[in-house]
This record gives structure tokens, sequence and C-alpha cells, in this order.
């Protein structure tokens, strides 16, 4: 029973943070996220799985050149500065960008 209460605690704190961030019109990804986007993206701040697929890890970098069709038309082309990256680089877009501050 001693362990109880101070899991109960804990559970009622998190469901009123919770509550409170819904109230607010935040989101539990808002939360969790490790900070601000950079200022290209901020419009897209509140809409995460625009650049995050949750079931798919790997799928980012497809997902940034929906966006950036420039450089993921160089990267299937191979040419630019994009299209001739080999190695990790290329792979995932992440490995040079930083989107969140």
């Amino acid at each position: 029973m001693s362990r109880v209460r101070p899991i109960l605690a804990v559970v009622a704190v998190m469901a009123g943070l919770l509550a409170g961030l819904h109230a607010q019109g935040a989101s539990l990804e808002t939360l969790l996220m490790p900070g601000q986007v950079i200022a290209g993206h901020a419009r897209f701040e509140q809409e995460c799985t625009r650049c995050h697929d949750r079931a798919d890890r790997g799928r980012q970098s497809q997902l940034c050149m929906e966006c950036h069709k420039d450089v993921g038309t160089d990267v299937r082309a191979r040419a630019g500065f994009h299209g001739r990256l080999r190695g990790i680089e290329a792979a995932q877009c992440r490995a040079c960008h930083s989107e969140h501050l």
C-alpha cells in the first residue's frame, strides 16, 4: 500500500499536466519535442507528422524530400550538391541538418 500512493500521485500530476496542455492546444508531441524547430519550419511546428513517421523513423529523409522537391530531384538524379553525397549524408538528411534548436 505504501508504494501505491506515490505512484498514484505521479499519475495524478501527469494527468494534470496533460490536461493543462490540452486546454492550451498543445499536444504530447509538443511536450516531448527536443526544442523549437528552425524558423524556416516554424509554420509546421504543430504538424509533427509532416517530418516524422512514428512507425518508420527511416522514412524521415523521404518526408524531407517531399517538401524540398529540388533536393529530392538532385538526390534521385545524383546531381547537384545533395545528389553527389555518398554514405550516411546521402541516406539521412539529419546527418547534416538539425531541425530542432
